[in-house]
């Protein structure tokens, strides 16, 4: 019977637990009795930066752009649920290998003044050219693969304004490739950036009487 991937199990916990950290939170909301002003606000943010990736394959490098967004449902008073979706294409792919994905899953963001904290696990797919003429291994030449990516990662964003701010991220990513004697690889992906936020839907007041 095949096993599952423990990145496939984490992803699901993951997804569980931002759930029911919003619905608990929701529910305790609606729950007060005393009169109190709720604020609710969705927002897309978009962000762009320069990846540095240490693609785990005998020492190689990209220098990549990452872009992508986020959209944030609902603001509660501790943390922000938020979907996230990005894609990184390498503009430097060093000597060894050359790796692209697009992912996209849940975020967790909280905020303390300027700063954003979050954490997020994405999951996608990503291909790997094979420079040099390939990777050869147990006798068959690997000039490219592609597989699924799961991709834990955390960051913060530091508001310059209401709209404007910088990011700093990082993810652990795990991909399962033919092309290595021990069938995976786990990049590492830091990017530096910009943040711009759009709110689309202005905040509302509900003040109970």
């Amino acid at each position: 019977m095949k096993q599952t991937n423990p990145f496939a199990k984490l992803a699901l916990l993951t997804a569980l637990v931002t759930f029911a950290s919003f619905s608990s939170q929701k529910q305790t909301a609606h729950a007060q009795s005393v009169p109190a002003t709720a604020t609710r606000q969705a927002q897309i943010s978009a962000f762009g930066g320069l990846t540095g990736t240490y693609t785990d394959l005998q020492g190689g490098k990209n220098g990549s752009i990452t872009a992508g967004g986020d959209f944030t449902f609902l603001s509660l008073p501790h943390v922000r649920p938020a979907f996230e979706l990005r894609g990184t294409y390498p503009v430097d792919s060093g000597h060894i290998d050359s790796q692209k994905n697009f992912l996209l899953g849940p975020k967790v963001e909280s905020q303390f003044g300027r700063f954003r904290p979050y954490v997020n696990f994405l999951i996608g797919r990503g291909s790997i050219d094979y420079l040099n003429g390939g990777l050869l291994n147990n006798g068959v030449l690997y000039l490219r693969t592609s597989s699924t990516v799961y991709s834990p990662g955390f960051g913060v964003d530091f508001d310059l304004s209401p709209q404007w701010g910088v990011k700093a991220d990082f993810q652990y990513q795990y991909w399962s490739t033919p092309a290595t004697p021990a069938g995976t690889l786990h990049p590492k992906a830091t990017t530096l950036g910009v943040v711009y936020r759009f709110t689309f839907n202005p905040r509302h007041h509900r003040t109970k009487p």
